[in-house]
This record gives structure tokens, sequence and C-alpha cells, in this order.
């Protein structure tokens, strides 16, 4: 060797401009033992070799003197394998996944894909609002590890994509703890405008360059997210009306929505946006019109709650079958080239189901119990959620 380990990791944490604190943090130790590593009083523990290689983005070799190579592969190959065992609607599939990418992250601390995803995973994991991914009694953990990410992510990231995923999940740790002045301090750092994306301006430069088919995947993309965000704001426009006491604005929210979304799908059984568990926008529909007074129309929505549910299962089961191709779910000009349309048919149609007929247990749906179209449409969602 012509440099002993300590001085490789000095040299290396010098290179990359980071301080003794910082590669103690990213590696979860002590400054003082990073500075005697360095000073040579020391050495890493084994279990430390794989990290300490990781957040320097060479290889285990390197730190001995042998050559360097990335880490990437490595870090694909554990989210891949994470992915394998995912069961949507099965909670204990998706702690499996997390622990294996907490497992491979703790091998390689600094990569961007496995910290990344840890991330993503952890804040689906610990927020109460996400309901059956909900961790229960590990929850609390997870938000603490999800936020040391998020801040590291930040660290590294500063801008970028990345760094503005890292500040949404300190955003929905910080309220999901009542720290709402910090989440709304977060919250300000975001773009103003909603036209700053990337397919907007992707799409600009293609436009200009003559590659207009590119152009048309690039705006495709961009206007499903639009409509993704749009209907997810809709949601939670009409909920503050109504919880605000303002029942007829909220119904007005929802009523426009789906103008909207006819005009886009027009016959077509379109993506939800907002909950796709069980077309969510219906029934805070059906609960701003009982809010009301307006006991019909609540029953006119939930009615077409459970046809929309029958629609869209008999869309993802002609997809499978390949007798619907291209995706049924993109026939409309707006979205057809979309690259961002994520794929539903991964999930048994039974599991949208139950969450349908969960929905029917919600408490604002009290006054129509005893109504005998209720139990009409209470009776048809539970025939088909029986259904194979």
């Amino acid at each position: 060797m012509s440099e002993s380990m300590g001085s490789v990791i000095r040299r290396l944490r010098r290179e990359r401009g980071m301080t003794q604190e910082e590669l103690a943090e990213r590696l979860n130790v002590s400054a003082p033992a990073v500075s005697k590593w360095e000073n040579e009083t020391s050495m890493p523990d084994i279990s430390q070799i794989v990290p300490l290689a990781s957040v320097f983005g060479v290889s285990t070799d390197s730190l001995f003197g042998f050559g360097d190579r990335s880490t990437r592969e490595d870090a694909l190959s554990v989210l891949t394998e994470a992915g394998k065992g995912l069961v949507y609607g099965e909670l204990d599939t998706y702690l499996a996944a997390y622990d294996r990418i907490i497992a491979g992250l703790a091998r390689y601390p600094d990569n961007p894909f496995l910290l990344l995803n840890a991330m993503e995973f952890g804040l689906s994991l610990c927020l109460k609002e996400n309901g059956w991914l909900y961790a229960g009694d590990r929850a609390d953990a997870i938000a603490k590890e999800t936020e040391r990410q998020a801040n590291l992510i930040l660290h590294t990231a500063k801008a970028g994509q990345d760094a503005l995923q890292a500040r949404q999940a300190l955003i929905l740790l910080s309220t999901e703890r009542g720290e709402y002045d910090r989440a709304a301090s977060v919250a300000r750092e975001f773009p103003i405008r909603s036209d700053l994306t990337q397919g907007s301006n992707l799409a600009y430069v293609d436009m200009r360059r003559g590659e207009y088919e590119d152009a048309a995947a690039d705006l495709c993309t961009d206007l499903d997210y639009v409509i993704q965000h749009m209907e997810d704001d809709a949601a939670r426009l009409g909920q503050a009306y109504l919880k605000s006491g303002k029942p007829e604005e909220a119904a007005a929210v929802y009523e426009i929505l789906f103008e909207v979304l006819r005009a886009v799908y027009r016959d077509e059984c379109p993506w939800r946006y907002h909950d796709f568990d069980s077309g969510d926008c219906y029934f805070l529909l059906a609960e701003a019109y009982l809010a009301s007074g307006k006991q019909e129309e609540a029953l006119d929505v939930l009615e077409k709650a459970v046809l929309y549910e029958e629609r869209f299962c008999e869309v993802i089961r002609k997809e499978r079958s390949g007798r619907t191709p291209g995706g049924a779910f993109h026939r409309s000009t707006w979205v057809r080239l979309s690259k961002a349309a994520a794929c539903l048919t991964f999930a048994s149609t039974s599991v949208y189901r139950t969450k349908l007929l969960a929905k029917f247990d919600a408490p604002f749906l009290d006054p129509l119990r005893d109504d005998p179209r209720f139990a009409k449409i209470r009776e048809k969602a539970e025939r088909i959620a029986s259904e194979s």
C-alpha cells in the first residue's frame, strides 16, 4: 500500500469537502472516532468499511489502496430485491421491503438511490393518513430515521428534485407532530409558480429544435402531473370549505372537478389521482351534499362511486388479459403519451373493492343508514367486493 488507511480516509474526506463532523454524521459515529481513524490511533471497525467506501463513492479496496469502482450496481440490486415481495394492501410486505433498503443503506450510507428510496418508503409508513400503510408501533422510530435521511439528502443535494422531495418529507413529518410553524417555513422554500416544471421546459426546447414527438411526450407528462396536482388541491380545497362551515362551496369545488375530468377523459375511466383506493372524491362530494342537507344528491354520488369501481376493475382485467392494448386509461390526447402515469394493474382488484366497501363505514354516512336506497347501494358494493 502507498498510503495507510488513515491517510486515505483523510484524503478522501478532504477531496469531497467534508468535515470530520459531517463524515461522522453520515456514518452514525462520533467525530472523535473519525479523528482517531485519520490520526491512526484506532482503525474503523470492520462493519464500517463498506459504509465508509459508500460515503466516498469508492470500493472497499480503495480504502486499502487497491483500485476503485462505483457501488451503483449494488445499490440498484438492493432496491430490486426489496421491490420483489411487495403486495399492495399487505403492510408486512412493505415493512420487509423497507427493512431491506435500510440494511442496504447501512452498507452504503451515502448512496443517493438508497437514501431517497428509504426516505420515501419511511414516509409512507410513518404517517397515519396513509391508512393501511401506517406502521403502527414502528411508526415513531421510522419517522425519526426518515427525518434524518431527509436532512442528509438536503445536505448533499442542496437543490434539484431530490432536495424538493426531502423538503416535502420534512413538511409532512413536522405537520404530523404538530410543528406547523416549522412545516410552513420549509413550505416557503418551494417554487411559487406551478409552471416551473421539467416537462414544460423540455418541451420548449424540443419544439425549438423541431423534435415535436418528444415535445408531445413531455407535454403529456406535464399535463398528467398538472391533473394529479389539480385533483389533490381540489380535494383539499373542498375539505377546507367544508370544515370552515361552507358545504355549498365544498360541493361546488368537487362538481367543477368532475366537469374538468369529464372534459379531459370524455367517457373513459380516468385515473383516480387523489385516492385511487376507492374513488375518494366521490365520497368527498357526498359528504358535502349531506352537510348541505342534499340527501338524494349524496345517494346519486355514492351510486356513481360503485359504478366507477366496477368499470375501473373491468378495465384492469381487460388490460391484464391483453384485450385492451395500449392502455385503456390513456386514450385522452392530453395524457396519452405521459411518462408519469403509474400502472395500477399490479394490485388485486379485490383490494380496490375492499377499500371501496370500507368507505361506506365512514361516520358522515350515518344519516343514510336507514335509507332503503342506501342499503341497496351498500349491498351492491358488498357484492362486487366479494367477487374474485
